[in-house]
């Protein structure tokens, strides 16, 4: 609880626009047309308040405000170029009748002896602040935008869920609960629930500080494509900073082998970043990374395997805005099917209001 007995309330937001040029090879879309060459774009505006009060408690309402899919409209590929909340995202949210809300919730916090931290949280809400956390891989508005190297495989955000959260001095532990929906094969918004349990930890070694953190999930049995197979899964994520701006990280994920909503059971990337400090509060930052995601189903046009590969560098032009020339090739290995694959040119500028 805060002594002073005073409330405090914030707002802040940020706005986002990505123009991005795709060269496709053997990209088929939804509707069975070939994919040509195409240039797109998107702008996403994101605003949120917040407050805290004299009890320990805190709220946040978020929402998100897109023009444009970007080149994830286009189709052709498994993974989206562009991991941000877009139109097709913030509209009809989940199946929802509702546009635009992302989370809503209230927090309360509860100090306990031997320096432990109790957090209750409620609402709307989005899991991936508490889970498959990284800190080189985990943004896609200022770090890398396809979606392999922002989370794992799969993680239902922006519906109503519980979360308890634990922590101490270098750890915290996670138990989450999200009542979600997903799109049958026919089309129709089925509901399922996910839960998870993550344990993230700080360490300190010869190489510099890092976090490692570990996650637990399974869903009920109406996620299963057939409606009545639970999917569990596991996930590692795992951030090393080896000083003077460089840092690496690794993540991989696991789903159950099974006919599930998802199209992809297993994921392993891994990568580098790099800050430059430059003049003037300047930062000039790069990265590499690659990831292999294992698919699913054995009939003609599924998966077997999809590769994607992204290097960027961004230059932060002051503490409030950044440019960012990103370059991705994605490829998918089907069953029987040509395989298609993407070349993404895409220039990303980010400004924080």
């Amino acid at each position: 609880s805060d002594p002073s007995g005073v409330w405090t309330f914030s707002a802040g937001g940020s706005a986002t626009a990505v123009g991005q040029y795709g060269v496709y090879d053997n990209a088929v879309s939804d509707s069975g047309g070939r994919v040509s060459d195409t240039g797109r774009g998107s702008l996403a505006i994101d605003l949120e308040v917040g407050f805290t009060n004299p009890t320990g408690g805190s709220g946040l309402i978020s929402g998100s405000f897109a023009e444009g899919n970007g080149l994830n409209g286009a189709g052709g590929v498994s993974l989206s170029t562009n991991a941000d909340d877009l139109e097709s995202d913030v509209k009809g949210i989940n199946g929802h009748d509702r546009d635009y809300l992302l989370e809503a919730w209230y927090q309360q916090r509860f100090g306990l002896s031997n320096g432990l931290d109790l957090e209750l949280t409620g609402g709307l809400i989005d899991p991936t602040r508490y889970l498959d956390l990284n800190d080189y891989a985990n943004d896609e508005v200022t770090q890398f935008m396809n979606e392999a190297f922002v989370n794992r495989l799969f993680i239902p955000s922006y519906d109503p869920g519980v979360r308890v959260g634990l922590s101490g001095d270098n750890w915290q532990a996670d138990l989450v609960w999200i009542d979600s929906r997903r799109q049958n094969p026919t089309g129709q918004s089925v509901g399922f629930d996910f839960y998870a349990v993550g344990i993230s930890m700080d360490y300190e070694n010869a190489l510099g500080p890092g976090e490692v953190n570990i996650d637990l999930q399974t869903t009920s049995r109406s996620f299963g494509r057939s409606g009545n197979s639970r999917v569990p899964g596991a996930a590692l994520s795992i951030s090393q900073s080896l000083g003077d701006g460089l840092g690496v990280f690794a993540r991989t994920a696991l789903l159950r082998d099974d006919e599930s909503a998802a199209i992809h059971r297993g994921l392993i990337s891994a990568g580098l970043s790099y800050d430059l400090a430059l003049r003037n509060a300047q930062i000039l930052s790069c990265g590499f990374a690659f990831a292999h995601l294992a698919g699913l189903g054995d009939e003609t046009g599924n998966i077997r395997n999809s590769l994607a590969v992204e290097s960027f560098a961004r230059w932060s032009v002051s503490r409030r805005t950044s440019v960012t020339f990103d370059l991705q090739y994605v490829e998918d290995r089907l069953r029987r099917v040509e395989d298609p694959g993407l070349w993404a040119f895409s220039l990303r500028t980010h400004l924080l209001f």
